[in-house]
This record gives C-alpha cells, sequence and structure tokens, in this order.
C-alpha cells in the first residue's frame, strides 16, 4: 500500500497459535494490531483493494474488512471452510484469487463483495467477531431493540433464540458445533455467522 505497510503472520513460528495483522505508517518503526477481533487462526496472506477493503487469507477461509475496528467478515460465499494460503488481486478486472492448500483456487467478485458488505454496514446489524468461538457480540439500531434473535444450522433448523435486548449484547454460542449458521434479527435478511 502506498500509504503504509500491510503485514501478517501465522504464528507457528513462535510457538503460538494467534493469527496477526499489523499496519505501519512510518515504515515499520511503529505498528497498529488490526486483527484484534480475529479468532486465534493463523493468518497466511493480506491484499488491499484501492476501495479500502482489506482481504486475509487465513486457515479458515477469505475474510475481509473495511473497518478492522468493526471486525472481519467471511468472504467467499461458495468457498469451502479451507487453509488460504495465498491471495493475488486483479486490480482492472476487480477479482480475488484464493489459492488454498488441497482444495484448489478460487475466484471471487470484489465489486460483490464490497456491495455486500456496504448492504451489511447500511442493515443496522453488526455482528463480531464472526468467525465467533464462544461470544458474538451484536450491535443493533434502536429500532430493533425488542426484535426476535434466530440462529439457524445449515438445514434450516432453529438452534438458537433469544430477544435483542439493547443497543449492544453478547450472545454464547458455546454451545454450537463448529460450522456455518445464519443469523436473523426480526424480520431483517439473516447474517452468515461462522462458529469455530
Amino acid at each position: 500500500d502506498s500509504q503504509g505497510l500491510y503485514v501478517t503472520y501465522s504464528g507457528y513460528r513462535f510457538g503460538e497459535d494467534n493469527g496477526h495483522v499489523y499496519y505501519s505508517d512510518d515504515l515499520g518503526s511503529n505498528w497498529t494490531d488490526l486483527g484484534s477481533g480475529l479468532p486465534d487462526i493463523p493468518v497466511n496472506d493480506i491484499v488491499k483493494h484501492e476501495s479500502g477493503l482489506l482481504v486475509i487469507a487465513t486457515d479458515i477461509g477469505v475474510l475481509g474488512t473495511t473497518d478492522p475496528e468493526s471486525g472481519w467478515a467471511e468472504l467467499g460465499s461458495l468457498m469451502p471452510s479451507v487453509v488460504v494460503t495465498d491471495l493475488h488481486l486483479d486490480d482492472p478486472n476487480d477479482l480475488l484469487y484464493a489459492a488454498t492448500y488441497g482444495r484448489s483456487s478460487y475466484k471471487i467478485d470484489i465489486n460483490s463483495i464490497i456491495l455486500g458488505l456496504d448492504s451489511q454496514q447500511g442493515s443496522g446489524i453488526s455482528l463480531y467477531p464472526n468467525p465467533a468461538d464462544t461470544r458474538l457480540n451484536l450491535q443493533v439500531e434502536n429500532g430493533l431493540i425488542g426484535e426476535s434473535i434466530r440462529i439457524y444450522d445449515a438445514l434450516g433448523r432453529v438452534v438458537g433464540e433469544d430477544v435483542v435486548t439493547g443497543r449492544t449484547q453478547q450472545l454464547d454460542v458455546s454451545g454450537l458445533p463448529s460450522g456455518h449458521y445464519y443469523i436473523q434479527i426480526g424480520k431483517r435478511p439473516a447474517e452468515k455467522l461462522v462458529v469455530r
């Protein structure tokens, strides 16, 4: 990036399993941790799109954000949860290529991702961290307080229910097996949720 340096490391080299993403705007003299919303997973690569979208290759797939402080979201809805080792941006065509370990490579349209992130941010619902381990933070606009919360598994079965009690609250997802889920607030479109 012409405005600074982005660095990732897996953590395996240092005897720890924390994923890390850092940014420096002074040629490496000082670093800012951008991975605070990430689960403890190795991060293998990072690219930045001209729109400001940051994309990382992790051991559970491709994650992206336009604001690291607000959390990271899974990108590429048809990608399996698999180790992604390398990313390549085809800037002129707005395409992202993700190379996986043992599952071939995938092509993702950056335009649809940017539009998808914008529509999620405009929905009045924010979920983080996503993927989640035991706790999921939920932020909603005032109009959703009192609405029902339903978590669906991949087969459409309700596996968790709650009610929005305030603009921010935590949901316990520790009882859910690892996998892909959907969370719906009231009648809003469901948001994708990954539990590690």
